[in-house]
């Protein structure tokens, strides 16, 4: 019945991330549509894709966000960056030290980072409802307090030949506390499949991973942890056929029923 359950999960939020709707009533609520990369957000408002946008840069950030209060909804449009190959450094959505950001709606592919939110002052950081396939070190990454990342299909991350670190298709991390832990930034609702590195590999790695499936993929013989975080609850993570140390949970607590 777990399986099942699972199973239908996983067929729903797959549909999901395929599906997801554009923000609000498509271009009422915008502000700004971006329609030329690399593009720089200066000013807090809505900004909106109404075409799909690629770059061939292997360096740069195709979006830069440089303002707090920001709404970035792709529409289900394609920002890639694939066609600069796996030693790209580019990053497809970067914000560093802005608060109260949003990226949503996206197919994002191809770069080091797909969606990169970090900084000591960074916070009220949302990504949801995007595709995020074939970046080559991490899906999606925040690194400020109180960040969600949820409703996301995270597929094929890793492979970069310019990262010797960890691969992660989430990475949402305070890491700002005294105590150096994970702290209440939250993975939820997540579909994650294929994460790979010759080094290592986590499928998640959050404060609290919450009601995600993580089907990890080929390590080269790495350490593999399905979920890493401070506390799991009601995960399902599936290593069958994953060489290495393959483990379904790293966490320093879990509650609910994670699975397996």
């Amino acid at each position: 019945m777990k399986r099942q359950t699972a199973a239908f999960v996983l067929a729903g939020l797959v549909a999901l991330a395929g599906t997801a709707r554009a923000d609000e009533t498509g271009q009422e609520y915008c502000n700004f549509q971006i329609t030329t990369l690399p593009y720089v957000i200066a000013t807090q408002g809505h900004y909106c894709f109404v075409r799909n946008l690629s770059t061939g840069s292997p360096t740069g950030k195709a979006i830069t966000i440089n303002s707090d209060y920001v709404v970035l909804d792709l529409n289900n449009f394609k920002l890639g960056g694939g066609s600069a190959g796996l030693s790209t450094i580019a990053i497809g959505v970067y914000s560093r030290n802005h608060r109260n950001i949003t990226v949503r709606n996206g197919n994002i592919r191809g770069f080091k980072y797909g969606i990169q939110l970090i900084g000591t002052f960074a916070g009220n950081l949302l990504i949801e409802n995007n595709v995020l396939d074939g970046n080559t070190s991490y899906g999606a990454q925040t690194d400020g307090d109180s960040s969600v990342v949820r409703n996301n299909l995270v597929t094929n991350t890793g492979g970069s030949t310019t990262d010797t670190n960890w691969t992660y298709g989430i990475y949402a991390d305070y890491s700002n506390t005294s105590s150096g832990s994970w702290g209440t930034s939250s993975a939820r609702d997540n579909v994650v499949v294929n994460t790979f590195s010759s080094n290592g590999a986590a499928g998640i790695g959050a404060g609290v991973p919450d009601h995600n499936i993580v089907a990890m993929g080929e390590t080269g013989g790495a350490q593999n942890e399905g979920i890493w975080g401070e506390v799991c609850r009601d995960n399902t993570v599936l290593t069958s056929g994953v060489s290495g140390t393959p483990t379904p949970y790293g966490c320093s607590n879990s509650i609910g029923d994670n699975f397996p």
